[in-house]
């Protein structure tokens, strides 16, 4: 099984750690997830039928400052200063490809924990959508061959009922980005607790409608989403808020 691994960059002023996950996670997960909701046989056939593609955002350099070198990888990965503030993030897009759209989720997830008493956690994404190419359903075909008449019919009626679909269309937006939820996080104290849980409960709809049309409830959509690795909850690094903003 792929496992996530763990990018350290250290500079002057603080620690920051990129934690770099594999499509293979993902994959993993959407496994777990069926076998735990259990979807009745046609909507865990949906999903059986999805590909994933999980690419990370480019990490950027802020200045010159910040140096990458195995020997302080090494000295973080076996511990460093356990009382030290370090702050990680996960940032990429995830693409679920369905039978015949494309959804894309941008993920933004930042934390920072210490001293196992304070910590924060910000969560966002983002989401976006496409029809597939006919070039990618011919290579996603069993066999590879080409459609019949009948399967040209059928896809033919099932792109026009989504293009007409205005839960649909919400999230044909080109390259741009809607906002599909966001969650913080913040312990000061053992004390005091912030929570703030947002989430577009149309988009949620519209990706049900687009690649998990079998699935009737809104709620099944939330535990998928929230199934999946781009919000850590258990990690080398540590980022028990997960837990707290996935409730």
């Amino acid at each position: 099984a792929s496992t996530a691994s763990t990018a350290v960059s250290t500079s002057s002023i603080a620690k920051h750690r990129r934690v770099h996950l594999a499509t293979a996670l993902f994959d993993e997960a959407l496994v777990r997830y069926l076998d735990e909701t259990k979807p009745d046989p046609l909507a865990t056939k949906q999903v059986q039928g999805w590909t994933c593609e999980w690419v990370e955002e480019q990490q950027q350099v802020v200045d010159d400052t910040t140096k990458t070198s195995s020997s302080s990888n090494n000295k973080e990965d076996n511990g460093g200063d356990s009382n030290a503030c370090c702050s990680h993030d996960i940032k990429g897009t995830l693409s679920l490809h369905g039978d015949h759209v494309t959804i894309l989720l941008h993920a933004d997830c930042q934390w920072t924990w210490e001293n196992d008493e304070t910590g924060s956690l910000e969560f966002k994404l983002g989401i976006r959508a496409r029809f597939r190419t006919k070039s990618e359903l011919k290579r996603g075909a069993a066999g590879g061959g080409e459609e019949t008449k009948v399967d040209k019919k059928v896809r033919a009626g099932i792109l026009k009922r989504l293009k007409q679909d205005d839960y649909v269309q919400k999230i044909l937006t080109g390259d741009d980005l809607t906002p599909l939820c966001q969650a913080t996080v913040l312990i000061k104290s053992s004390a005091e607790l912030e929570e703030r849980v947002w989430m577009d409960q149309d988009l949620l709809e519209s990706i049900r409608r687009s690649i998990y049309s079998h699935e009737t409830n809104l709620i099944a959509v939330v535990e998928l989403l929230t199934c999946l690795p781009y919000c850590q909850t258990t990690t080398p690094d540590h980022c028990p808020l997960g837990h707290r903003a996935k409730l």
